[in-house]
């Protein structure tokens, strides 16, 4: 059962990345790095993978904890391992990043209130519309 899960601004505009509502750039990991120095008050250029891979995994846990990504009542470090293991994936921070990344973008959203899409973050994709 989903309970109700209080999300950082940063947290809540990286799920709203992760579903759609920005424009993407070429390169997702530069916009997932914008996103994660807002969270972590860093300089873009001092955020490294480790602090993208720490900000996914406590996002990650949280819904998890929380019931909005449902793990077939496994634990979520079993949950991720059965799935490398039966896709015979390469278990390293890339799959396990990738991994948390699209179960984040396929989380249940009712109840974590996510507002709209900050522009002080990245390019909402709605504001492509107007401009059309």
């Amino acid at each position: 059962m989903e309970k109700m899960l209080e999300l950082t601004h940063s947290e809540k505009q990286f799920v709203l990345y992760t579903k759609g509502h920005f424009v993407k750039s070429e390169n997702k990991i530069n916009d997932i790095n914008k996103i994660v120095a807002r969270a972590f008050r860093l300089p873009e250029d001092d955020v490294g993978l480790y602090s993208m891979i720490h900000f996914v995994t406590q996002l990650f846990d949280r819904l998890i904890q929380n019931g909005h990504i449902p793990t077939e009542g496994k634990t979520p470090l079993k949950y991720m391992l059965d799935y490398i293991y039966k896709d015979n994936l390469k278990c390293d921070d890339e799959t396990l990043f990738h991994f948390m990344f699209y179960r984040i973008q396929n989380t249940r959203s009712k109840g974590l209130e996510l507002g709209e899409a900050d522009s002080s973050y990245l390019q909402p994709l709605c504001s492509l519309k107007k401009t059309n």
